[in-house]
């Protein structure tokens, strides 16, 4: 695997595109993650109850995050936050009975432990069209079908991300049965800008991200 992509993925994922992270944005970010659960579009009242942040505090803490890494219903409510919606995608994320989707498969890595609850997370490998379903915790994976899969990384350009964040960084990030199916895959693409890494190593990618995103919040206390 190339260090240099990695090491890009891990910086981006760290820090890539926030304008700020104030602890404010942080507790934002999980109440609009928690109440997108409930498989219903946010509306501005629902945080305020939620945080006790007034609607000009909760629009300014929106403008550090680009446009791009969320989705807003014409009456202003969320429909989509950095990875979670209530839209459907290529990949479905289901808690307990309600049915979400995510951007890309390294979304369902790290949500488990914001929302602070297991999750299945089921997509279709893009070299071999099979099913791949994974059931996750806030502290792993507890289970994976087929049993060995591959997450998909890349060197992501974050000016790009930005402007674009499914299309530049979300798109390219996929779970594939096997090795062999990501090697198969790659070769038919011609890209020498992506790998593969392991499930393991995926999830620790989550545990960074999520350490980096919420440095001044404990997950597990903050239910």
């Amino acid at each position: 695997m190339s260090d240099t992509i990695k090491a890009k993925m891990e910086g981006f994922l760290e820090d890539g595109y926030l304008a700020g992270n104030p602890v404010g944005l942080q507790n934002l970010s999980i109440a609009v993650y928690r109440l997108l659960v409930r498989g219903k579009a946010v509306q501005v009242a629902d945080l305020e109850r939620a945080t006790n942040f007034t609607v000009p505090q909760i629009e300014q803490l929106i403008t550090l995050i680009p446009a791009s890494a969320y989705d807003r219903a014409p009456d202003q409510s969320f429909v989509s936050f950095i990875g979670l919606s209530i839209n459907p995608t290529a990949h479905q994320f289901k808690i307990g009975a309600q049915s979400l989707y995510t951007w890309c498969v390294f979304d369902a890595l790290f949500l488990p432990a914001i929302l602070g609850q297991p999750a299945v997370s089921t997509t279709a490998c893009p070299a071999t069209g099979r099913r791949i379903e994974l059931t996750i915790n806030p502290d792993g994976v507890e289970s994976a079908s087929p049993p060995l899969p591959v997450m998909s990384i890349i060197a992501p350009d974050t000016d790009a991300c930005c402007s674009d964040l499914r299309g530049a960084f979300c798109s390219q990030i996929n779970f594939f049965t096997d090795r062999a199916a990501f090697s198969s895959w790659k070769k038919r693409s011609d890209s020498d800008a992506v790998d593969c890494i392991c499930l393991d190593d995926a999830f620790a990618l989550a545990i960074r991200r999520n350490k980096a995103r919420f440095p001044d919040i404990s997950l597990a206390t903050s239910l």
